[in-house]
């Protein structure tokens, strides 16, 4: 079994938990934070996730000329393929999710063990949220920064027309045809989130050979700067402003704030 806590912003995080709702809750819970990585490129099960990291999968995608850069796409059973593939990698990864909190805590309640990054749909994807069911039991995790605490939530249905409308989006989203799709968005954020204080914007997209480049607007109005990998650049994670504004947009509701004891990046 490989485990990738050494990876990217992958962490065991265990806390101290505070009950803020009418719930029944263990006195400490803790947050696994991983993914599956190795389906990334080629492997005996499918071509892979990733078209950069797979020749295999790159040959079959057709290329879409966008305003942000090419998009490649797959199309009739060449999704319908990816897809299942998809499904497969999903399911080991949550498995493996599971077996780790066995092996490092022993017996434990589940509380959620959920994807915030991948296919909901044949077209739909997430990126950093939670694809949230509204009722009585099922809670979803916030995770901010190691030295900050986390919360649990109950998802609502998302976004309400009053919303929509008194923050200004009803006007473009009906005249961009996606309305409906954002009264039905049904969204919870799952982390904070990367800060790049010093940016305002992405203004331009260029591909050049095998590279992606991407032009940004300074807040000092002094020039620009071009980047090609926004890991290399100084960043923020983001903090409770994450959870305020959730509140604020009547995304969730708060029922318990967890309190970070200690975490663990191997």
């Amino acid at each position: 079994m490989i485990w990738d806590f050494d990876k990217s912003n992958h962490f065991i995080d265990v806390f101290q938990v505070r009950v803020l709702a009418d719930v029944s809750l263990p006195e400490y819970a803790f947050v696994i934070h991983c993914a599956g990585s190795e389906f990334r490129g080629q492997t005996p099960l499918g071509e892979g996730l990733y078209w950069d990291a797979s020749p295999g999968l790159l040959a079959k995608a057709k290329v879409m000329a966008t305003p942000f850069g090419d998009l490649r796409v797959l199309t009739g059973p060449k999704a319908v393929e990816y897809y299942r593939f998809y499904q497969v990698a999903e399911d080991f990864t949550l498995r493996r999710r599971a077996l780790a909190a066995e092996r490092l805590f022993g017996d434990y309640q589940l509380i959620a063990n959920q994807t915030h990054q991948g296919l909901t749909s044949m077209n739909e994807a997430i990126l950093g949220t939670h694809q949230v069911v509204e009722d009585e039991k099922t809670l979803y995790p916030v995770t901010l920064r190691g030295d900050i605490p986390a919360y649990l939530l109950l998802g609502k249905s998302n976004f309400s027309e009053e919303i929509l409308e008194n923050y200004g989006f009803e006007k473009r989203a009906k005249a961009l045809g996606v309305y409906d799709r954002l009264r039905q968005a049904n969204i919870l954020p799952h982390g904070g989130g990367y800060d790049f204080p010093h940016m305002t914007g992405v203004t331009r997209v260029v591909e050049f050979g095998k590279g992606r480049y991407f032009k940004v607007d300074l807040a000092s109005d002094y020039g620009c700067q071009l980047i090609s990998n926004a890991r290399e650049i100084p960043f923020n994670y983001r903090g409770k402003t994450v959870i305020l504004r959730t509140l604020e947009l009547g995304l969730g509701e708060l029922v318990a704030k967890l309190v970070p004891l200690y975490v663990l990046k191997t």
